[in-house]
């Protein structure tokens, strides 16, 4: 089967890549435990990480759909959004789903989540971000390249 000229060709889920690196993590870190010791303030700094994700996620996809593009990077984008949260980094969503991994990292205390977090985020740079970028720039061309050296990838 032939792939569109148009699409992006991302087979990754993005959140998907997150919750496979996180559970992993997670159960390494019931095997083979990397700290004994409880972190201090790890229930407040994983709620807040969480907090912020959520409220850093949804106006991501509001906008998107305001915009009536897919959100979903494996489907052709039909328009360029650089509104709200887009004004400030290309990649909210992915942000977002980073700050929720490590939310989730402090909850559960796991090392093993935290170290599985740096390949996590090669395979979104390269296997995501990087397609992503050129998709857009094929489509909006000037326009995209114009919003990528006025905006950050991440921050």
């Amino acid at each position: 089967m032939s792939e569109r000229k148009d699409s992006p060709g991302i087979r990754i889920i993005p959140p998907v890549v997150y919750l496979i690196g996180f559970l992993a993590g997670y159960g390494l870190e019931q095997f083979w435990p990397l700290a004994e010791a409880a972190w201090p303030w790890a229930n407040l700094g994983g709620s807040l990480l969480i907090g912020v994700s959520v409220l850093l996620a949804a106006p991501s996809i509001l906008r998107f759909r305001k915009a009536a593009t897919p959100f979903d990077v494996r489907k052709p984008a039909t328009t360029l959004v650089t509104e709200g949260p887009y004004r400030y980094s290309r990649n909210p969503g992915y942000l977002a789903l980073t700050l929720l991994y490590l939310g989730g990292v402090l909850l559960s205390e796991s090392l093993w989540a935290l170290a599985l977090l740096v390949p996590v985020l090669v395979i979104m740079i390269h296997g995501v971000v990087k397609q992503e970028e050129a998709h857009l720039e094929a489509l909006f061309g000037d326009e995209y390249r114009e919003y990528k050296s006025q905006v950050r990838r991440w921050l």
